[in-house]
């Protein structure tokens, strides 16, 4: 769940339908908000107990005053429930006269408690209190639109100052338009000084890039899907689609495993009813009465269809990222061009590592109503399928290497692979490819297939946008391009990654002319969590020494190179390196781990870690020269390294994502007091 984020809770006039809670009495709506802190609390049979009370609960005799309301509730749920946000505000609307509402607040000051600043929410945990912070959200949302004039009045008078509710997690409120266009903004946080900031840019109407509706919302989503509908589905905006329980998320689709193969299990139900605005799967029973279903033959294929309905929408720009490596980089690297090109608008990236098919169609599902351009990263396995659903502007090939070569036959296969992503160009789009690539004539050739505008990059001296000079220690480049030298002030990270940084301008320019006008936002961009990004920790005997995640994963060109980074940089200390297993190399992976080795005799690298059976392997074929261990595991990595490392050393750790060498980065990050900076 996001730290902060604007939700737009009303969008046009109530759909109408007797199973939708929010059409329901103030009065009942009090009992299911009982009902659902009963649920929540997580205290078994007593659940049950409570639950009973509440069905007997004669809401006829709680006054329409509101003289005797808290008092009532607050008998039929013990402990600590009673003090619930929720429980209060659904009491304060249940008059919704300002004679109701000055009984209320007298009835909370006896129990310490205040109408603009609840706390006590206590015996919930983070999504709990979110959720019942959202449902008193919606609710008030309900009564705008739908109360009685009495209870419009109550809640408009409610809302004419920010009102900010909630306890560790909190929820400000204000109101937005008049008449037809009046909606209700809610920003939900746990800063004090957010909120402020972001109401303030509310109140003065300077909305735009608070409110995020994407341009498929939950009832296009729904309609596009052609599935059966059993429910109602009373959200407007759509969340993405869930696979997995600790992703679920507020307006998001939860894709039930049963039948599909993956997704969320049914037994999670509490999760589902605490998070998912819908359920989508092949079996016709929901999940939770609470919570509409959507029932489709196939999720895959349904997810297919909203994807490109979602691309049909989408008049922006598009990129497509692919390659062994640098996928990522690259990708990130071109949406820093475009946000310093004016006009480029807002870019829609590819998200929590989405790169395989169900990412790809995430992405395209979730772009943003005010979105102008995205930037789709595709790995391996179905290039070709998620290039045609994107349909790219601009397709980028990065490299190619033996990575994933298990899963094919030799490199050219892996290339041809890569080479899919040309299939979806639009007509006059353009491929953009590394001319330093041992398969550059391969991609050449495929891209002739579908475009006649071919742009390629790198230090090749034939590449049309050319590296000519990268100083590793300072940062600064040199490119051609367009007949002409470019000057860049680039950070030192490496020559690899400047490489990408030529591919991304190469990739911006056929589209944008004034790319030019961003390349001095280049200097301010800054690597990526498990890409490079470097820490600096300070442990508790005062040692710092610094860390270099580069742990995501490991393709063996890319290792090479951060290897040759590393051996170049200048070091304050040691150079140290971790290096998880490289996987999924077939035949190739004995060879390619020991020209990692080849490479490390070489090198002024002093100390290297290794973790898994393939570097044991090339280790027996090959020796080397230089100090190191070998580990089974990642785990028996940690006491090791924090005994060998001194004051200033560098410690670089890479390694397939299987292997779990990121989690020696978070330990040791984990270990780090407030720190001393080791310099560039």
């Amino acid at each position: 769940m996001p730290g902060y984020y604007i939700e737009r809770v009303w969008d046009g006039e109530a759909r109408r339908s007797k199973n939708d809670l929010y059409r329901i009495q103030p009065g009942a709506f009090v009992q299911f908000i009982l009902k659902l802190e009963a649920t929540m609390s997580g205290r078994g049979q007593e659940v049950y107990r409570d639950s009973g009370r509440l069905n007997r609960l004669n809401l006829s005799d709680i006054p329409y005053d509101g003289s005797q309301t808290v008092s009532m509730i607050s008998n039929q749920i013990p402990g600590g429930s009673r003090r619930s946000a929720a429980v209060v505000l659904a009491s304060i609307l249940h008059g919704g006269s300002a004679h109701a509402v000055k009984h209320i607040n007298a009835s909370l000051g006896k129990m310490g408690l205040s109408n603009t600043t609840l706390r006590n929410v206590r015996g919930l945990d983070d999504i709990d209190q979110f959720t019942c912070l959202r449902d008193i959200v919606r609710y008030f949302a309900f009564q705008l639109k739908n109360g009685s004039q009495e209870t419009q009045d109550c809640v408009r008078s409610m809302l004419c100052e920010d009102l900010n509710l909630g306890g560790s997690h909190r929820v400000w409120l204000a109101l937005k338009g008049q008449g037809r266009h009046e909606s209700l903004v809610a920003h939900y946080g746990f800063e004090k000084e957010k909120h402020k900031e972001v109401f303030a840019r509310v109140r003065s109407g300077q909305t735009s890039g608070l409110v995020d509706v994407n341009l498929l919302d939950m009832q296009g989503f729904i309609s596009s899907s052609g599935g059966n509908l059993i429910g109602f589905a009373t959200g407007s905006d759509f969340g993405g689609v869930t696979y997995h329980p600790d992703r679920l998320r507020r307006n998001s689709v939860a894709v039930i495993a049963e039948g599909v193969g993956y997704g969320v299990d049914r037994s999670q139900r509490l999760e589902f009813q605490r998070s998912a605005s819908l359920t989508i799967g092949i079996g016709s029973d929901p999940v939770s009465p609470a919570i509409p279903h959507l029932q489709v033959k196939n999720v895959t294929q349904t997810l297919r269809r909203v994807a490109r309905v979602a691309r049909d929408r989408f008049s922006g720009k598009v990129f497509c990222v692919t390659g062994s490596a640098g996928k990522s980089t690259t990708s990130s690297l071109i949406a820093k061009v475009l946000e310093g090109v004016p006009d480029a608008g807002r870019t829609h990236m590819t998200f929590n590592n989405g790169n395989l098919l169900l990412g790809t169609l995430e992405t395209m599902m979730t772009v943003p109503a005010d979105a102008k351009n995205i930037v789709a990263e595709i790995a391996a396995g179905r290039v070709k399928e998620c290039s045609e659903i994107c349909r790219p502007d601009v397709a980028v090939v990065t490299n190619v290497s033996n990575a994933h070569r298990k899963a094919y036959k030799s490199l050219e296969d892996i290339a041809r692979e890569k080479a899919g992503v040309f299939s979806g160009l639009k007509t006059g789009g353009a491929a953009v490819i590394c001319r330093d690539s041992d398969c550059y004539e391969l991609f050449h050739d495929e891209a002739r297939k579908f475009t006649s505008k071919i742009i390629s990059y790198g230090t090749h001296q034939d590449s049309d946008w050319r590296m000519l000079h990268y100083d590793s220690h300072n940062g600064a480049l040199r490119i051609s391009a367009a007949g002409a030298e470019i000057d860049i002030n680039f950070p030192a990270v490496g020559e690899h990654i400047a490489v990408n940084a030529v591919g991304a301008m190469a990739a911006a320019s056929h589209l944008y002319q004034d790319w030019k006008l961003a390349i001095s936002g280049l200097a301010g961009w800054s690597l990526l969590d498990g890409r490079g990004r470097a820490h600096d920790i300070t442990l508790s005997d005062k040692r710092t020494i610094r860390i270099i995640d580069e742990s995501f994963n490991a393709a063996p060109g890319a290792v090479i190179a951060v290897l040759k980074t590393l051996n170049e940089r200048p070091a304050v200390g040691r150079r140290i390196v971790v290096l998880g297993d490289m996987l999924e190399l077939g035949d190739a992976s004995t060879d390619c781990h020991m020209e990692v080795l080849s490479f490390l005799n070489g090198s002024n690298i002093d100390m290297a870690y290794f973790v898994g059976d393939e570097y044991r392997k090339a280790l027996q074929l090959q020796g080397l020269e230089k100090p190191h261990i070998c580990h089974e595991a990642a785990n028996g990595v940690l006491s090791d390294l924090l005994a060998y490392v001194r004051q200033g050393d560098e410690v670089t750790v890479k390694g397939a994502h299987a292997t779990e060498v990121h989690s020696i980065v978070r330990e040791i990050r984990n270990l780090s007091v407030p720190n001393i900076h080791l310099g560039s």
